[in-house]
């Protein structure tokens, strides 16, 4: 459990490939069905996280959507593998942002909203 949690920080294959160790440490330590069930666990956590969390936060946190996030993930991914999903995201975001200084959008959000402190 620990190394999955150390796993966790290591972008893109750290959490799937502590997982697997789980799932082989279950298995020689308590059996297959105990293995399977760390397995299925695993890949559901992975998942969740992956596909439903860290877009919705990371969406929040640079203001686009969060299906953009998931678009510009898989994008870099199909592109430049690897290194192309960890650089994708903060690409767009760094794109959305020159976008709308061009087009005039101000500076407080860009939903147009101001800011408590303005």
């Amino acid at each position: 459990m620990i190394f999955e949690v150390i796993g966790a920080f290591i972008p893109i294959l750290g959490a799937t490939v502590t997982g697997i160790l789980a799932s082989v440490v279950a298995l020689l330590g308590v059996g297959p069905v105990a293995a399977v069930i760390v397995l299925v666990v695993v890949v559901v956590v992975n998942q969740l996280e992956g596909n439903l969390l860290q877009p919705v936060v990371m969406g929040r946190t640079l203001q686009i959507h969060p299906l953009v996030v998931l678009l510009a993930l898989a994008t870099g991914a199909v592109v430049a593998g690897v290194l192309g999903a960890i650089l994708a995201v903060p690409f767009t975001a760094a794109a959305w942002a020159a976008l709308q200084v061009w087009a005039g959008v101000p500076a407080d959000r860009a939903d147009g909203s101001r800011s408590v402190a303005s």
